[in-house]
């Protein structure tokens, strides 16, 4: 049965919003700040902290630097039909934050990143400056256009957001078939609107509701996703990807059930009342 994209009309259905938005940001002063210590203990505690509970995934993720290796894994998204797609980002404005990376994965190819705007700090010269070994968008937007044309199937947690930063920074509509934050709504619309976030929903109903030790993305908010280190920042994102696949596989066992199927059985229930 053929699939049709959740968010054909992301621009008509969403125009009032982003007016909203750009209104909100022209009034806004943009004037970071840094609270409770020193970026440099601040990136320590993230360091380590990252380390702590993903550091054990280094073999398993994979940062992407160079087009060769892109080019080679964008084939390899292809070849699998359907993948993960997820953005990390400056902030939550699409109109004036930017893209700081993109992380993805698919059945035959482990969770990648791909940073784009990481920055660090430079003592001397008491500013930051864009990290070394990172492609551009430039380099990277032809191999994405390929992609979304080729690619049958994409997943992603709240892709209105994650589309709208493609479509701003790329200039690429990117397709979402499957959204695993609407299918948290689909599958229980009943809990606070703080639940239905992508790593609170897979610890729920992936991780058979134990606390989610991956659920410290507040530790960047103070400084910005842009400003962590590379070889830190890949880890988290990777980790975004691939728990959005772990999301997706659940969600679509139950939305797409077939009810000639046995519901009992599947659930590994016996009958008994």
């Amino acid at each position: 049965m053929e699939q049709i994209s959740l968010f054909d009309d992301l621009t008509r259905s969403n125009r009032e919003d982003d007016i909203a938005i750009v209104k909100k940001s022209k009034s806004k002063k943009n004037t970071p700040t840094q609270k409770g210590g020193s970026l440099s203990s601040k990136l320590k505690f993230i360091r380590d902290f990252v380390e702590q509970y993903l550091g054990k995934y280094r073999d398993r993720y994979l940062c992407i630097r160079d087009m060769e290796t892109l080019h080679t894994y964008i084939d390899g998204l292809i070849a699998d039909y359907r993948m993960s797609l997820d953005t990390e980002t400056t902030g939550l404005n699409v109109f004036k934050d930017k893209i700081v990376g993109i992380s993805m994965n698919s059945k035959n190819n482990k969770p990648a990143y791909i940073p784009i705007n990481h920055v660090v700090y430079g003592v001397a010269t008491n500013t930051f400056s864009l990290a070394e070994n990172q492609l551009t968008i430039e380099q990277i937007r032809p191999e994405f256009e390929r992609l979304a044309k080729a690619i049958k199937e994409v997943d992603m947690f709240n892709a209105v957001f994650d589309r709208r930063v493609f479509r701003h920074n790329l200039g690429i509509d990117f397709p979402c078939t499957f959204d695993t934050s609407i299918g948290a709504h689909i599958l229980n619309e009943l809990k606070s609107p703080k639940w239905y976030k992508l790593k609170t929903v897979h610890s729920e109903w992936c991780l058979n509701g134990k606390e989610d030790e991956f659920s410290f993305g507040e530790i960047f908010n103070d400084i910005g996703f842009d400003k962590v280190p590379i070889d830190i920042a890949y880890l988290y994102a990777c980790r975004d990807s691939e728990i959005t696949t772990e999301l997706s596989d659940f969600e679509r066992e139950y939305i797409y059930y077939d009810p000639s199927q046995d519901f009992s059985a599947r659930n590994g229930m016996n009958g008994a009342s």
